[in-house]
């Protein structure tokens, strides 16, 4: 693992959709700062999303999720699942 490795856990048909309008932004600002960005557009199926986060989160330094509450529910649940501690930062 690279300690500038950033998921980006986006969900571009949540709520207003507002958020399409800032990720290239987002993207460009981490590449400059020097992340690895990887980029992950959620899928339909909740349960496959929690599975993508739990079988990878421990390989990113940070998981930024672009979405609404049901987008960060299902990203704060995919990586707490099976976990008796998990350090978040907001």
């Amino acid at each position: 693992m690279n300690s500038k490795d950033v998921l980006f856990f986006i969900n571009p048909n949540s709520g207003r959709q507002r958020i399409k309008g800032h990720v290239l932004n987002m993207l460009g600002e981490f590449s400059r700062r020097g992340c690895n960005n990887i980029v992950y557009v959620t899928a339909s199926d909740i349960e496959e999303n929690k599975r993508f986060l739990r079988e990878s989160d421990s390989k990113y330094e940070k998981v930024i999720c672009c979405g609404g509450d049901g987008t960060f529910n299902t990203v704060l649940s995919g990586i707490m699942e099976d976990r008796k501690s998990t350090r978040l930062n907001s």
